[in-house]
């Protein structure tokens, strides 16, 4: 019996508590502005719900499957890669959900993680892949934030607008630029470093003076926000709402090694809802950066680094 309990003690200590549970969700992630649904479905995360606190309402017209890193390349082989979820965790007070996954051959770990956090502002969204094999792994593009399904409205006009940095001449190259947005949309912004008029990591969708939805990447290295309309061709969806998809991330030529035992973070992104017009969305996320800039100052650190400067808008009598 002795023996028996020293075992059951070494078999509990050896799983990772975080990580026991292998609860499907779903989880309900909220900042004052945003409520962002997740469930695992087929081993794989998938956002359900996605819209405004104050609103309630649901800008997805179906739910949006997270697509995990597909394959790595090792020793000079394309290696197809196959997800298993091994449980979640959601930190209530931190308002941070992490999701565990493993694959088998190469053996890796990838985390999909989401954070609410307290306050206004957006919902953040960062992966992890951890190399367990024994040699080198190559991994190719991943994005940071998908979002599909997203319906385009019937009776009100949907704008997109971004900023372009201005470079050393803001009057010729910079400016806030605004695009209609309907079933044939197609635009990639590319954020470059080395671009001084290249576009800030953010893009807002406004419809009319209601309401809205923003996403953006932190990160100052180079990469891209591509929205695009949704395919409906030969489908009985063309006769119906029009829907946007949204990709958030490294550009799709991205590459890069991972040692054994390294980590690799995809840089996190964010998505926010808001009502009211462009300038209370901006407002929201405006308070959601300098409350986080303040708290890694304080800490000593500072990892924010998607153009916050240009994203500072706000309207006089709210500030």
């Amino acid at each position: 019996m002795k023996y028996l309990l020293v075992l059951i003690t070494l078999a509990v200590g050896f799983c990772n508590r975080s990580f026991c549970s292998q609860t499907t969700g779903p989880w309900r992630l909220e900042t004052d502005d945003t409520i962002l649904q997740v469930s695992i479905v087929a081993d794989a995360p998938v956002i359900t719900n996605l819209g405004s606190a104050k609103s309630k309402s649901n800008w997805l017209l179906a739910p949006v499957p997270e697509v995990l890193l597909p394959s790595v390349t090792q020793n000079g082989s394309s290696l197809p890669t196959k997800w298993r979820y091994e449980g979640g965790l959601f930190d209530s007070a931190s308002g941070k959900l992490t999701l565990q996954f493993s694959n088998a051959v190469p053996a890796l770990e990838l985390q999909s993680i989401w954070q609410a956090r307290p306050g206004h502002g957006p919902v953040e969204h960062w992966l992890t892949i951890t190399n367990r094999s024994g040699a080198v792994i190559t991994i190719g593009h991943q994005d940071s934030l998908v979002l599909n399904h997203l319906a385009v409205p019937e009776q009100e006009a949907m704008n997109a607008w971004w900023i372009k940095r201005g470079g050393s001449n803001a009057t010729t190259e910079g400016g806030t630029l605004v695009q209609s947005v309907g079933r044939h949309s197609d635009e990639t912004l590319t954020s470059d470093p080395t671009d001084g008029a290249s576009p800030v990591p953010w893009l807002a969708m406004q419809v009319g003076t209601s309401r809205g939805l923003y996403v953006g990447w932190e990160f100052s290295g180079i990469g891209r926000i591509h929205f695009h309309s949704v395919s409906d061709e030969g489908s009985a969806a063309a006769t119906g709402p029009a829907q946007l998809g949204i990709e958030v991330g490294n550009i799709s030529a991205f590459k890069t090694d991972v040692a054994a035992g390294e980590m690799f973070l995809v840089p996190p992104a964010f998505v926010g809802c808001y009502t009211g017009d462009i300038d209370d969305g901006s407002y929201t996320l405006h308070r959601f950066v300098l409350g986080k800039a303040s708290a890694e100052i304080s800490r000593g650190v500072c990892t924010s680094n998607f153009g916050l400067q240009h994203l500072s808008r706000c309207r006089r009598s709210k500030c």
